[in-house]
């Protein structure tokens, strides 16, 4: 599986584009993952969704604990945005890649 791993203000994120997931991301896969000793290591998990209208930026956050943030759906061109250095962490391999390839 493809992954970045992004520090910010003290922080850090996985982001993982839904396309390289087989399934649904599960809480024990969530808490495995995020685990410092025993996965990745991580604050979260942000999952970049896929572009079905070709012009959003969206992302679900994860925690640590397996849980989904309340406001998972995040859309980070509106002001819905619940976690700033995550959306800032997880807007970077958007802004790296050519538009071809989002």
């Amino acid at each position: 599986m493809r992954f970045y791993r992004y520090h910010a203000i003290g922080n850090d994120y996985i982001v993982i584009p839904e396309s390289e997931l087989s399934g649904p991301l599960t809480p024990a896969q969530t808490r495995r993952i995020c685990h410092r000793n025993y996965g990745v290591g991580s604050d979260g998990i942000l999952l970049h969704l896929n572009d079905k209208a070709g012009d959003r930026f969206e992302l679900r956050i994860y925690n640590p604990d397996g849980s989904e943030s309340e406001r998972a759906a995040t859309d980070c061109a509106s002001s819905r945005a619940i976690c700033g250095t995550g959306s800032a962490c997880a807007a970077k391999p958007s802004r790296l890649s050519p538009p071809a390839a989002r």
